[in-house]
């Protein structure tokens, strides 16, 4: 790759192995007498003062046109420019290529097709295009009847349906939490809840799951639509408990049961064909964000446990089903 002249200058002013006029571009081609300079003294063995080595420009020297000088920055020589109008790094290769690319790179969006890289080649096509691809949306969760308007009504619906089915396996009577939509605050038996307290709270004297109008709008917006069905799936585990007279001596022990028993849920989903790609993704997030600080004591009233317990909670319903809870209430820990 040819180096500027200005920068070949740059390097050597930088570095002090050259003189200036060597980089000067030529004004002819015209051969000019030797140019001979003495510009400093030093003192010799006798500690007299007598003129320094002079030294010869090539480029001006008659006798020797072609003399070649070494760029101390490349390693490489270049010819000088006062005698032929242009150099050459030697040490330059005309293409560079990028040591971390491969030859080829796949679109996950495409099937079985291929990216050029640029970096190995003169340009690079999307061949799975057509002049007006887009990148597709993905879908979200979905079931018959689902409706942006009726999501909470129709899960529900749907998770009620999932528990009704377990407890007639273990034939357990059954009936369903009530459901009570929040957009202003008000009184419970548990107290008093707000819009946004929380998206959701059970109230174990009412047995019944309050739920935030405007959070669920919030939750469902920003991280996903499966997002705020874990946190109803979640709050109707308590509902489970109750029914079970399942009474865990630990705060945390409790809420982790409720997030595998989300995720048994959302086993029961996925085999009815209703999870979509990210759908688990957006449960393990919102576990996440429900994780309790690190400085919250395992044992302390309300704890629900780390992330990582949670998320761990959560995936062990789905991978195994609700017995796997039922075993192991702390199924997270």
């Amino acid at each position: 790759m040819p180096r500027r002249p200005l920068q070949a200058l740059v390097y050597a002013v930088l570095i002090g192995v050259a003189p200036l006029t060597a980089f000067a571009a030529p004004a002819s081609h015209l051969a000019s007498p030797a140019v001979f300079h003495q510009e400093e003294w030093v003192q010799n063995a006798n500690g007299e003062w007598v003129p320094a080595e002079t030294w010869t420009d090539p480029a001006t020297d008659p006798a020797s046109p072609d003399q070649t000088w070494v760029d101390p920055a490349v390693g490489g020589a270049w010819s000088d420019p006062s005698a032929i109008d242009t150099w050459e790094d030697s040490t330059a290769t005309s293409t560079w290529v990028d040591p971390n690319a491969t030859d080829t790179w796949v679109d996950p969006n495409a099937a079985d097709e291929t990216w050029s890289d640029p970096a190995v080649a003169d340009s690079g096509t999307d061949p799975a295009a057509d002049g007006s691809w887009t990148q597709p949306e993905f879908s979200g969760f979905t079931m018959p009847g689902l409706t942006p308007d009726n999501l909470t009504d129709t899960v529900l619906a749907d998770v009620d349906a999932f528990w009704a089915e377990e407890f007639a396996a273990r034939g357990v009577s059954y009936y369903a939490a009530d459901i009570v939509p929040v957009s202003d605050t008000m009184s419970t038996s548990c107290g008093p809840f707000g819009p946004y307290d929380n998206p959701a709270a059970f109230c174990p004297l009412e047995d019944a799951i309050y739920y935030s109008v405007p959070l669920s709008s919030d939750v469902t917006s920003q991280v996903g639509d499966f997002a705020w069905i874990t946190v109803l799936a979640h709050e109707w585990g308590h509902h489970v408990q109750l029914l079970m007279n399942i009474e865990p001596t630990m705060s945390m022990e409790r809420e982790l049961q409720a997030d595998c028993f989300a995720g048994a849920y959302a086993q029961r989903a996925l085999l009815n064909g209703f999870l979509q790609e990210g759908d688990v993704t957006e449960a393990v997030v919102m576990n996440i964000m429900g994780g309790d600080p690190v400085e919250l004591s395992e044992t302390a009233q309300g704890a629900h446990g780390s992330s990582d317990y949670r998320v761990t909670a959560f995936m062990q319903g789905y991978f195994n089903g609700a017995n796997v809870c039922f075993e192991n209430p702390s199924a997270g820990a």
